[in-house]
């Protein structure tokens, strides 16, 4: 089996050299992804994950649209390797890992030992309210009130307020107080994408991404015995349908509700 590297020069030659394109553009695409360490793993055995992490780096760098030129070369490249030696390469499946996967008491406490004191406290926080990312970097001193925390961005573009306990509002005031201008998690979203990323792999939990922070939250609520309704209120979600996809409720935990 060959490398991606050699298969992209195998597509260049019977393919890319062929295209208007490949002398504007592509050629430099195709020099960067071979100089990647990307371009070392054997094309057989790339996955989603290598994917990601390619995006990712390459997200610090460039900007996306470069990024997305690149991807979408990389997608014609597997493309006329399956083509041309589907009996040799499959094209990249998606790695073991859902978007729902939600993590244990255990396995977030184990989460947030292993993080940086920044970090654990954004673990803290998003699995305590349930709130989306963008909404955890775009919180501020003056969205506190009380026990209450105004969201006045929201993915629905509908506001809402929801409740905090005297934990997670001591966690926004202290790191707003460390940070500065009244923000508690002043990084770019994808920040704490890569951290999170990062740590739970250290920790041999790749399944998690940052999303299962929100599920973790969700589920909470609902083994809380919240009903549908008061979760929605707090999470933000429009269809209370959607909810059943967020819940992940233990057969354990439903012993207590049974009738005797």
């Amino acid at each position: 089996m060959t490398t991606l590297a050699y298969q992209i020069d195998a597509y260049i030659t019977q393919v890319n050299q062929y295209h208007k394109s490949y002398q504007l553009v592509e050629r430099y695409i195709a020099k960067a992804l071979k100089k990647h360490p990307i371009g070392t793993v054997e094309i057989g055995y790339i996955t989603t994950h290598h994917l990601e992490d390619y995006r990712d780096e390459r997200l610090l760098r460039v900007a996306p649209s470069t990024v997305k030129r690149e991807l979408t070369y990389l997608q014609r490249v597997f493309k006329y390797s399956h083509t041309k030696w589907p009996e040799f390469f499959q094209l990249p499946q998606k790695a073991d890992r859902q978007r729902d996967d939600v993590p244990t008491r255990e396995e977030l406490d184990i989460m947030i030992a292993a993080a940086d004191t920044h970090m654990a406290n954004f673990i803290r926080v998003a699995s305590a309210t349930g709130m989306r990312r963008s909404e955890l970097v775009r919180a501020r001193l003056n969205h506190i009130r009380d026990n209450t925390l105004h969201i006045p961005i929201t993915k629905t573009d509908k506001p809402r307020t929801i409740p905090i306990s005297s934990n997670t509002r001591a966690i926004l005031l202290a790191e707003a107080a460390h940070h500065g201008a009244g923000k508690p998690f002043p990084y770019h979203p994808t920040t704490y994408t890569h951290k999170f990323k990062r740590l739970v792999r250290s920790l041999g939990m790749p399944q998690y991404v940052l999303h299962s922070l929100r599920h973790f939250a969700c589920t909470s609520f609902f083994e809380a015995g919240m009903n549908p309704m008061q979760v929605s209120a707090i999470s933000g979600h429009q269809d209370l349908k959607m909810l059943k996809r967020y819940t992940h409720l233990k057969a354990a935990s439903l012993v207590d509700l049974l009738p005797s």
